[in-house]
């Protein structure tokens, strides 16, 4: 039976702290843990210079790991590089896939790949059976958005493309949240701030010579005497610039362009992006009336264009 001094004494022990709670759970010290983290988890420049880690980042780290339940010595969790000179926690396929199996409603995972008439990867639907629903959570990944020109990328395209469908997947079925893959985290690095962009003229065009006066002889002559100075005119002021088509119109057009050249109109386009689960605007009723953000999505490269006209194309056929 405890005594009052006792339940005093229990009282009086200070919580252990974040770190000190994860270094007795894989039973190491508590400075030898920190020690062995900073060492073999935290991640380095080239030349094997190890990234400056605050002990903010550091703690930030480690409560998602606790939060999660991932073992950032199994490389289920680990340290990404950003651009203020920290880390961001970057949770790799292993680690969601333990999430996801994780959970006691989990009921399944199933992989569809659509290949394009060349062989090529176009794109990969994982289907997420979860208890108590009627049907299954299904989301595509496309290769043209997700690809990045790394060596895994050109080796494994369709096990990559499996990963991000698996992680996409498993983030809408069970509302994973705060957590990212490591080509996420590259994004959030590269983003430019925009007081750092460079400012260009909304509109630009080639600027046109003045013409030259040019004086014409009376038919009779005057004398010295009875001539009058001629007036000086101020040389005509240069065409007013005419405006060129904005980086937007030419992405517009682009599309256009690539559109009608495969025997399609804009609703097919529409009926595509609707397929795809995106829904234009009202104000969005030609090619030439698209959004930023659809075009940027649309034309991030010529081959990725040229697959989404290719797959509109089999999409139109299909409804015929």
């Amino acid at each position: 039976m405890s005594t009052p001094q006792s339940q005093t004494a229990l009282a009086a022990q200070p919580k252990p702290t974040l770190t000190q709670e994860l270094a007795s759970h894989y039973g190491i010290e508590g400075a030898k843990f920190i020690a062995t983290l900073k060492a073999t988890v935290m991640p380095k420049r080239q030349g094997g210079e190890p990234v400056a880690v605050s002990d903010e980042e550091l703690a930030a780290f480690c409560m998602v790991a606790k939060e999660y339940g991932l073992n950032p010595f199994l490389k289920e969790i680990h340290a990404f590089p950003n651009k203020s000179g920290g880390v961001t926690p970057i949770v790799g396929v292993d680690g969601w896939a333990k999430l996801m199996n994780r959970q006691p409603n989990f009921d399944g995972i199933e992989f569809e790949a659509f290949d394009d008439d060349n062989g090529k990867p176009v794109s990969v639907t994982a289907h997420i059976y979860v208890k108590g629903r009627s049907r299954p959570v299904s989301v595509t990944e496309y290769y043209s958005e997700c690809q990045r020109g790394t060596e895994p990328w050109r080796q494994m395209p369709r096990r990559m493309l499996r990963h991000k469908a698996l992680i996409q997947g498993a983030r809408v079925a069970f509302g994973f949240c705060g957590i990212h893959d490591e080509d996420e985290a590259a994004d959030i690095v590269n983003v430019t701030p925009p007081a750092a962009r460079e400012k260009k003229p909304l509109f630009t065009a080639p600027k046109r010579e003045a013409i030259a006066a040019v004086e014409v002889p009376t038919s009779e002559p005057q004398s010295s005497a009875q001539a009058e100075p001629e007036p000086e005119h101020p040389a005509p002021e240069p065409d007013a610039e005419v405006p060129g088509p904005s980086p937007l119109d030419e992405k517009r057009m682009t599309i256009r362009d690539a559109f009608e050249a495969a025997g399609m109109q804009f609703e097919h386009l529409k009926a595509f992006l609707a397929a795809r689960g995106l829904d234009l605007g009202a104000d969005e009723t030609d090619f030439l009336k698209l959004s930023q953000g659809v075009c940027d999505r649309l034309t991030r490269s010529s081959d990725s264009l040229k697959s989404f006209v290719s797959q509109a194309k089999k999409l139109a056929g299909g409804a015929k």
